[in-house]
């Protein structure tokens, strides 16, 4: 018979030995020092402080001070939103060009051509084209663009080719 569960295997009576690295106590448990605790609060302490200005940042990542305070097209959809973020990027080709690749995002679709990886962590199943596809050009108002496989933004608004 194998030994089996919490402690099988193990000399009764015999603590446990210390593991590597630092300064245990009689049952393994690492011992944290005064200043190993400082150290810890005053990373929390930054990480705490510094997270406003980079949820700023994030929410408007690439757009200039006029994207950012200006009228743009849908905000007449939800005038009096909780969140606003106006993320932006310069492409150097036509908006014609640029709008097969937008028609084509979502989960289950194009992707969002960015990171993959990240978003299949939570389970999105999200694989970006990196190519158009004829059969992901149609959007129409009152499609829904999956951002998860149980996640969906309605399309209120279609301008192709702009």
């Amino acid at each position: 018979m194998v030994p089996r569960g919490p402690g099988a295997g193990e000399d009764v009576g015999r603590f446990p030995r210390p593991r590597a690295g630092g300064e245990h106590d009689t049952h393994g448990v690492p011992i944290v020092t005064s200043q190993q605790w400082r150290r810890r609060l005053a990373l929390a302490a930054v990480a705490l402080l510094a997270t406003p200005a980079a949820r700023v940042r994030m929410l408007h990542w690439g757009a200039t001070r006029a994207e950012v305070d200006g009228v743009l097209p849908g905000d007449e959809v939800l005038p009096a939103s909780d969140l606003v973020s106006t993320r932006a990027i310069t492409i150097d080709a036509r908006p014609e060009d640029v709008w097969a690749w937008v028609a084509q995002l979502g989960q289950g679709r194009g992707g969002f051509y960015s990171y993959d990886c990240l978003e299949n962590l939570i389970g999105c199943g999200i694989h970006s084209s990196d190519t158009v596809r004829p059969a992901w050009q149609g959007v129409a108002v009152g499609d829904v663009v999956h951002l998860h496989p149980e996640v969906g933004l309605a399309v209120v608004q279609v301008e192709p080719g702009r």
